[in-house]
């Protein structure tokens, strides 16, 4: 899912996005998100966004998914939990995309087959 996203399913408008399981890359989230974890997304109203919120938009054709830092000009400035500086996009209702929710499982069983939209990088 996230802090930048490669996708099988790549939902680029907010009509298209759809809320479910994500399987995430990379480490930006860790410890809370690591490489391989499952985020349930779920798409908000960006005026519902609230600091520490796990934010999830888009940046260059890739899903993001990072920690809503604080708000600043309108937006929303984000950061990853394992990164030292701030993400350089800032997050506006045109970017966003939804609330993310970890999900309690270090194996992908059964139950998520054919249920994840897409494959996030976590930068």
């Amino acid at each position: 899912l996230f802090s930048g996203c490669t996708a099988s399913y790549m939902p680029t408008s907010k009509s298209q996005f759809q809320k479910g399981y994500y399987l995430t890359t990379g480490d930006s989230m860790m410890p809370l998100f690591k490489p391989n974890s499952v985020a349930y997304v779920q798409p908000k109203s960006f005026s519902e966004i609230q600091q520490g919120d796990i934010i999830v938009y888009i940046h260059r054709n890739e899903l993001v998914m990072h920690r809503a830092i604080a708000k600043y000009g309108g937006g929303w400035v984000a950061m990853g939990d394992n990164e030292e500086e701030v993400d350089s996009l800032r997050v506006r209702p045109d970017n966003f995309r939804g609330i993310a929710y970890p999900e309690p499982v270090d194996y992908l069983g059964e139950d998520y087959q054919g249920k994840l939209h897409a494959t996030a990088l976590l930068r």
